[in-house]
């Protein structure tokens, strides 16, 4: 390597730990481990022999209350649609066949409007590409392709988004991204626009002063966006510290903005230049979100880099991505209390009405997946508020 390589290679990676020096360590914490917290006793449901799933689709959750929609393992399918009975999962069928053909995506971000009844699904290939909207009042519904309206975005090719995403109106598409190295990351695509797009004002101020392609990564890769349709509220989740952001959209821009979580992530910038980099004992990776329109529900996750390649587990046995416990929030930004599973699980979703809560673990002894579902016979504010539930 010849000196002036080293002597570049030696700048930036100077600049990179000053830069991870220097940030602002932002703290404001609604949760702590002095809230309330209630235990949780649940039963498995019933499956076949051959059950294996990924996990649930979290951004889809439960249909009409009685379909729940898993990741596939399958090589072909990326969706498997169970029955949801009382005490058991029968399979159905799978949709959304991997690929490059007419109704098919590769990597993919879902969004499950309520309102509307419609299912969304956007491939993302490093850029959107292309979407489908599902219409299932049509007969027939996921399997039916009369009920699919293509999304074409290939004119967006100055900007770079991520999988999540919330439709504002049927126009009008709030997603994580923005225009590449710019300082955005969160914007409105009009799909009748023409390649029309609107920067949200939010730039999380963590004293950062690199280049903005990574900050922007840094806030938008694996970061989440979920709608409250009852209120037209929207929540930003970070994947990288824990932020946490409810928000509303007026005249296309970001209004009443409430930071119920801020702990701004610790990072810099690799030796390449085109990366960042996260200390290797920094634990704090964000939250698994799940919302209704009553509640937030958001599991932390907790472990750090150097944890992640020694291949540690829990105390328990169970890998590092397994939590048992469960924060609920409401859409103020109220911490209402702690739940605590008896099995720690790797994903979940709430049913509806916020009675039910279905998580996905495994079985230690034979690898098994399992589905536990939880009953809570009253909602959140009834229970910490008069107690715990069996």
């Amino acid at each position: 390597m010849n000196k002036v390589l080293k002597f570049q290679i030696g700048i930036v990676t100077l600049i990179s730990l000053l830069t991870l020096s220097c940030q602002k360590n932002r703290s404001h914490n609604r949760f702590s481990d002095s809230v309330e917290t209630v235990m949780l006793q649940g039963n498995n449901l019933y499956t076949s022999s051959d059950f294996a799933v990924r996990w649930f689709v979290p951004s889809l959750g439960i249909i009409d209350n009685s379909e729940i929609h898993m990741r596939s393992i399958s090589n072909e399918n990326l969706i498997d649609v169970y029955q949801l009975t009382e005490d058991s999962l029968v399979f159905i069928h799978s949709f959304l066949r991997r690929g490059q053909g007419p109704h098919e995506v590769n990597i993919f971000g879902a969004f499950h409007d309520r309102k509307n009844e419609t299912l969304t699904f956007f491939e993302n290939s490093g850029s959107l590409t292309k979407g489908y909207q599902i219409d299932l009042t049509v007969e027939g519904g996921v399997q039916n392709r009369e009920a699919w309206t293509h999304i074409d975005f290939t004119h967006l090719r100055e900007y770079t988004f991520r999988n999540s995403f919330a439709f504002v109106s049927d126009s009008l598409l709030l997603a994580i991204g923005g225009r590449f190295n710019s300082p955005n990351i969160l914007s409105l695509i009009h799909l009748y626009g023409a390649g029309v797009v609107t920067p949200l004002d939010f730039w999380p101020n963590d004293g950062f002063g690199g280049s903005y392609f990574i900050k922007q990564a840094v806030y938008m890769d694996n970061a989440r966006i979920f709608k409250n349709f009852k209120q037209d509220k929207y929540l930003y989740v970070s994947a990288l510290g824990k932020l946490m952001v409810i928000f509303q959209i007026e005249n296309n821009k970001m209004i009443n903005k409430n930071t119920v979580v801020e702990i701004l992530p610790q990072y810099g910038v690799m030796p390449d230049g085109l990366n960042f980099s996260i200390a290797a004992n920094e634990r704090n990776r964000g939250f698994r979100v799940f919302t209704t329109d009553r509640y937030i529900y958001a599991v932390p996750l907790e472990f750090s880099n150097e944890e992640l390649r020694s291949r540690r587990s829990r105390s328990d046995g169970f890998d590092l991505e397994f939590n048992d416990n469960m924060y609920v929030f409401n859409w103020e930004g109220t911490l209402l209390g702690q739940f605590v599973m008896d099995t720690p699980f790797v994903s979940f979703v709430v049913s509806e009405d916020d009675g039910t809560i279905f998580t996905h673990t495994m079985d230690l002894e034979t690898g098994d997946c399992i589905v536990r579902k939880y009953s809570l016979h009253s909602t959140p504010t009834q229970i910490f508020s008069y107690g715990s539930v069996n």
